[in-house]
């Protein structure tokens, strides 16, 4: 279980670095998410996961609200990383899109070898930007 929950970290952490308006599938930000964890740029990370709540909270709040993700997250990340050697290599192994939604799954190789499945739950916001759906749904 804890296993599985430092994945989804590590994987949401991956796409919401990359997710940015230049892409045009789910897999592709999946990946520049991927890239940002692999180059530790986890600030980066942190400003592409999506949060329902930026739709109806100020700007203010929404940076507060990442800056306390960032705080929680930043050490851990870094840790597991460093743990596993860094991030070798990734690539998309699916990707599931649903209208403004999708699922991309993602094998990432690290540094000791090993190679996890991670998946990343996408949401497209109106300004047709894929992004790392944080809110969950």
């Amino acid at each position: 279980m804890k296993r599985q929950f430092i994945c989804w970290l590590l994987i949401t952490a991956c796409v919401l670095l990359g997710a940015c308006g230049s892409d045009n599938t789910p897999g592709e930000a999946a990946g520049q998410v991927v890239e940002l964890m692999k180059k530790g740029d986890i600030k980066a990370y942190v400003n592409m996961l999506y949060y329902p709540e930026e739709e109806t909270q100020s700007e203010e709040a929404t940076g507060q609200q990442k800056d306390q993700i960032y705080e929680m997250m930043e050490g851990f990340i870094r840790r597991e990383l460093e743990r596993k050697g860094g991030i070798q290599s990734y690539k998309v192994v699916s990707e599931d899109v649903k209208g403004d939604r999708a699922t991309v799954k993602m094998a990432i190789t690290f540094g000791n070898e090993q190679t996890e499945e991670s998946e990343f739950r996408m949401i497209k916001t109106k300004e047709g930007k894929w992004m790392v759906n944080f809110g969950g749904k």
